[in-house]
Protein backbone atom coordinates (compact mmCIF):
# COMPACT_ATOMS: atom_id res chain seq x y z
CA UNK A 1 0.00 0.00 0.00
CA UNK A 2 2.81 2.39 0.86
CA UNK A 3 4.37 1.84 -2.57
CA UNK A 4 1.05 2.54 -4.31
CA UNK A 5 0.57 5.76 -2.36
CA UNK A 6 4.11 6.85 -3.19
CA UNK A 7 3.55 6.36 -6.92
CA UNK A 8 0.23 8.26 -6.80
CA UNK A 9 1.92 11.17 -5.02
CA UNK A 10 4.86 11.01 -7.41
CA UNK A 11 2.68 11.02 -10.53
CA UNK A 12 0.49 13.76 -9.05
CA UNK A 13 3.57 15.91 -8.49
CA UNK A 14 4.76 15.18 -12.04
CA UNK A 15 1.40 16.29 -13.46
CA UNK A 16 1.52 19.45 -11.32
CA UNK A 17 5.03 20.26 -12.62
CA UNK A 18 3.89 19.73 -16.21
CA UNK A 19 0.85 21.97 -15.71
CA UNK A 20 2.83 24.77 -14.02
CA UNK A 21 5.44 24.64 -16.79
CA UNK A 22 2.79 24.68 -19.52
CA UNK A 23 0.85 27.54 -17.91
CA UNK A 24 4.02 29.58 -17.49
CA UNK A 25 4.79 28.98 -21.17
CA UNK A 26 1.28 29.79 -22.38
CA UNK A 27 0.68 32.81 -20.14
CA UNK A 28 4.02 34.61 -20.34
CA UNK A 29 5.96 33.57 -23.44
CA UNK A 30 5.59 35.38 -26.81
CA UNK A 31 2.55 34.17 -28.74
CA UNK A 32 4.60 33.29 -31.84
CA UNK A 33 5.93 30.01 -30.42
CA UNK A 34 4.90 26.52 -31.56
CA UNK A 35 2.84 25.81 -28.44
CA UNK A 36 0.43 28.56 -29.41
CA UNK A 37 -0.03 27.14 -32.90
CA UNK A 38 -0.95 23.82 -31.30
CA UNK A 39 -3.38 25.55 -28.91
CA UNK A 40 -4.95 27.42 -31.85
CA UNK A 41 -5.30 24.22 -33.88
CA UNK A 42 -7.06 22.59 -30.93
CA UNK A 43 -9.49 25.51 -30.75
CA UNK A 44 -8.02 26.72 -27.46
CA UNK A 45 -6.62 30.02 -28.79
CA UNK A 46 -9.41 32.30 -27.47
CA UNK A 47 -9.25 30.69 -24.03
CA UNK A 48 -5.44 31.04 -23.94
CA UNK A 49 -5.76 34.69 -24.98
CA UNK A 50 -8.26 35.28 -22.18
CA UNK A 51 -5.89 33.70 -19.64
CA UNK A 52 -2.97 35.75 -21.03
CA UNK A 53 -4.98 38.94 -20.61
CA UNK A 54 -5.82 38.04 -17.00
CA UNK A 55 -2.15 37.27 -16.26
CA UNK A 56 -0.79 40.33 -18.09
CA UNK A 57 -0.55 42.42 -14.91
CA UNK A 58 1.96 39.99 -13.42
CA UNK A 59 5.63 40.47 -14.26
CA UNK A 60 7.62 37.32 -13.64
CA UNK A 61 11.42 37.23 -13.69
CA UNK A 62 12.91 36.19 -17.05
CA UNK A 63 14.37 33.06 -15.46
CA UNK A 64 10.90 31.91 -14.39
CA UNK A 65 9.42 32.58 -17.84
CA UNK A 66 12.21 31.31 -20.08
CA UNK A 67 14.19 28.72 -18.11
CA UNK A 68 12.18 27.28 -15.23
CA UNK A 69 9.56 25.49 -17.41
CA UNK A 70 12.38 23.39 -18.91
CA UNK A 71 13.44 22.30 -15.44
CA UNK A 72 9.86 21.59 -14.40
CA UNK A 73 9.29 19.41 -17.46
CA UNK A 74 12.59 17.58 -16.96
CA UNK A 75 11.77 17.02 -13.28
CA UNK A 76 8.31 15.72 -14.20
CA UNK A 77 9.86 13.19 -16.56
CA UNK A 78 12.36 12.04 -13.91
CA UNK A 79 9.46 11.43 -11.51
CA UNK A 80 7.43 9.63 -14.17
CA UNK A 81 10.36 7.44 -15.24
CA UNK A 82 11.15 6.59 -11.62
CA UNK A 83 7.54 5.63 -11.05
CA UNK A 84 7.21 3.58 -14.23
CA UNK A 85 10.43 1.68 -13.62
CA UNK A 86 10.29 1.53 -9.80
CA UNK A 87 10.60 -2.28 -9.79
CA UNK A 88 13.56 -2.33 -12.18
CA UNK A 89 17.25 -2.20 -11.25
CA UNK A 90 18.72 1.21 -10.44
CA UNK A 91 20.71 1.32 -13.67
CA UNK A 92 17.49 0.92 -15.68
CA UNK A 93 15.74 3.66 -13.69
CA UNK A 94 18.72 5.97 -14.12
CA UNK A 95 18.88 5.29 -17.85
CA UNK A 96 15.20 6.05 -18.44
CA UNK A 97 15.18 9.06 -16.11
CA UNK A 98 18.07 10.53 -18.11
CA UNK A 99 16.13 10.61 -21.41
CA UNK A 100 14.46 14.04 -21.25
CA UNK A 101 17.23 15.82 -19.33
CA UNK A 102 19.76 14.46 -21.85
CA UNK A 103 17.66 15.61 -24.81
CA UNK A 104 17.31 19.05 -23.22
CA UNK A 105 21.03 19.40 -22.54
CA UNK A 106 21.84 18.14 -26.05
CA UNK A 107 19.41 20.60 -27.64
CA UNK A 108 20.98 23.49 -25.72
CA UNK A 109 24.47 22.41 -26.76
CA UNK A 110 23.37 22.06 -30.40
CA UNK A 111 21.86 25.56 -30.23
CA UNK A 112 25.19 26.82 -28.94
CA UNK A 113 26.98 25.19 -31.90
CA UNK A 114 24.45 26.54 -34.40
CA UNK A 115 23.20 23.05 -35.29
CA UNK A 116 19.68 23.67 -33.96
CA UNK A 117 17.58 26.84 -34.16
CA UNK A 118 17.28 28.73 -30.91
CA UNK A 119 19.40 30.58 -28.42
CA UNK A 120 21.88 28.79 -26.19
CA UNK A 121 21.37 29.61 -22.52
CA UNK A 122 23.44 28.29 -19.63
CA UNK A 123 20.47 28.57 -17.31
CA UNK A 124 18.34 26.42 -19.65
CA UNK A 125 21.11 23.84 -19.65
CA UNK A 126 21.24 23.92 -15.86
CA UNK A 127 17.45 23.60 -15.59
CA UNK A 128 17.46 20.53 -17.82
CA UNK A 129 20.35 18.90 -15.95
CA UNK A 130 19.50 19.74 -12.32
CA UNK A 131 16.52 17.38 -11.83
CA UNK A 132 18.57 14.42 -13.01
CA UNK A 133 21.57 15.42 -10.91
CA UNK A 134 19.30 15.64 -7.86
CA UNK A 135 17.78 12.26 -8.73
CA UNK A 136 21.22 10.69 -8.89
CA UNK A 137 22.15 12.26 -5.55
CA UNK A 138 19.15 10.73 -3.75
CA UNK A 139 20.36 7.71 -1.77
CA UNK A 140 19.37 4.48 -3.48
CA UNK A 141 19.32 5.99 -6.98
CA UNK A 142 23.05 6.15 -7.64
CA UNK A 143 24.83 3.47 -9.63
Amino acid sequence: MRSRRRIVVQLGLAVALLVVGALTYLLFRPRVLLGFLVADQMGLGPMVDHWREAASRWQLPEFVVYCLPNGLWAAAWVLIADGLFRHHPRCTRLLWAAAIPTLGVASELMQGMGLLPGTFDWMDLLCYAAPYAIYIAIPGNSV
